[in-house]
């Protein structure tokens, strides 16, 4: 995340300096006409104050603005649009006392840059989020930690509300989504899918079925996400009269048993679902339908190639076509991963930037070490010094355990790979 400061005064302005270590990717600025910018050559000035607000929201760069509130408030409010894609935005005094995160504190980790930069000159973090000030557990922030998206924001409230009121929140997932270390506070509940015993069990020993059991109505690109847990292949459960070794066809046995018929499905108790399937399944459209909030884990890396020059537009209509076929939505992409000779392309920044998305860049040599068989181009390889770029970034991208799932597509010099990772959560 890149981090600009902009001060107001010359008391400001030597206070931005203080913050220049934080990371390499601060810049400095000072909006004022009396300040002295002769011992600080890094320091750029700035006449219009809006105009600097709107670039930094366009680029999604966090602003750091050393004055008064008032003057933060006015600069950033025409830009202010929605807390999942809005910038972080943290207002401190000219005197360095207090650091107030005023925009985008969980999901863009405005919180977390106050406390850093409170940390760093000795000053008060003041904290205004509900649920932080309270100890709750923070949804939004678990998400964006944790590599999740957030698909319906307005019951964001909802959980949050229930857990400020001193309730418990049940959160369903699959328990290979969960690593067995994760602890969460005692005020959430977790659950797995089909998980309610019907032989009698503690229920504890979840049935778990994260992989084999496709969406039909599209290609199978989810062909491991309904699978049973080998861990528990001792144990037979009846559902449906169906046993513990049986794999589900489809999500729609997954609704079955999560929220049985249409009365059942107004009645459930889940307040958070971690998504293991696309946008067009049943457990989807039920889960929305009751209410819950839904988290869509960004479990696949799309690996790119494409000439210079390529727009935003043309980007997003190809990968749009991509994604479509495959029932994938672009909230479950966590990055794009390319060849370093791409990383300053102007329509493949703006995608990123636009979908809030990781760019991912290898060298020719680290997309050459990359294991498995890929499509061989002598052109690729004349241009970029390696024969494949989007397949082997793909899986370079996807990590350790990562499987490429969609072999390259090409349209209008541009090329798609699709890799989908194995590790989901991340603290």
């Amino acid at each position: 995340m890149n981090i600009s400061v902009i001060s107001f005064t010359q008391k400001g302005l030597l206070l931005s300096t203080r913050l220049k270590s934080l990371a390499e990717n601060v810049k400095l600025y000072c909006a004022s006409r009396e300040a002295d910018f002769s011992a600080f050559p890094e320091v750029v000035p700035v006449s219009d104050t809006q105009a600097f607000a709107r670039e930094n929201f366009e680029q999604k760069n966090a602003q750091v603005l050393i004055g008064a509130c008032g003057i933060a408030v006015r600069a950033i409010a025409p830009y202010v649009k929605d807390k999942l894609s809005d910038p972080p935005v943290v207002v401190m005094d000219e005197a360095g006392r207090y650091v107030i995160p005023v925009l985008s504190g969980h999901v863009g980790g405005g919180n977390e840059l106050a406390r850093l930069i409170s940390g760093s000159i000795d000053a008060e973090c003041v904290i205004t989020t509900a649920t932080d000030i309270n100890g709750k557990f923070s949804v939004d922030s678990f998400a964006v930690k944790n590599n999740l998206s957030i698909a319906n924001k307005g019951q964001i409230a909802a959980v949050s509300s229930k857990l400020l009121a001193g309730k418990k929140v049940k959160l369903c997932v699959n328990r290979e989504d969960l690593p067995r270390d994760l602890v969460l506070p005692e005020d959430v509940e977790v659950v797995y899918y089909a998980s309610s015993s019907s032989d009698g069990g503690t229920g504890n020993e979840s049935r778990d079925f994260s992989k084999n059991a496709p969406d039909v109505s599209k290609r199978d690109y989810r062909s491991d996400i309904y699978q049973v847990d080998a861990s528990l292949a001792s144990n037979i459960y009846n559902v449906n009269d169906r046993t513990r070794k049986d794999v589900y066809k489809n999500d729609n046995d997954v609704v079955s048993d999560i929220y049985g018929d249409e009365k059942a499905k107004e009645k459930s108790d889940i307040d958070i679902f971690i998504m293991p399937s696309g946008r067009n399944s049943g457990l989807y459209r039920m889960a929305m339908e009751s209410g819950a909030l839904i988290l869509m884990p960004k479990r696949y890396v799309l690996g790119m190639g494409l000439k210079r020059g390529k727009s935003r537009e043309e980007i997003e209509s190809f990968v749009d076509s991509v994604l479509d076929e495959m029932d994938i939505s672009l909230p479950e992409i966590y990055a794009i991963a390319t060849i370093d000779i791409k990383k300053d392309e102007p329509g493949l920044l703006d995608f990123c930037r636009k979908y809030g998305l990781e760019l991912i860049t290898y060298s020719s040599e680290e997309l050459s070490k990359a294991e498995g068989k890929f499509f061989h181009s002598d052109f690729v390889e004349e241009v970029t010094g390696v024969d494949n770029v989007c397949e082997r970034a793909a899986v370079l991208g996807a990590g350790e355990g990562g499987v490429m799932i969609r072999d390259k597509s090409v349209y209008s010099g541009m090329s798609l790979a699709v890799a989908r990772m194995k590790k989901l959560i991340l603290e």
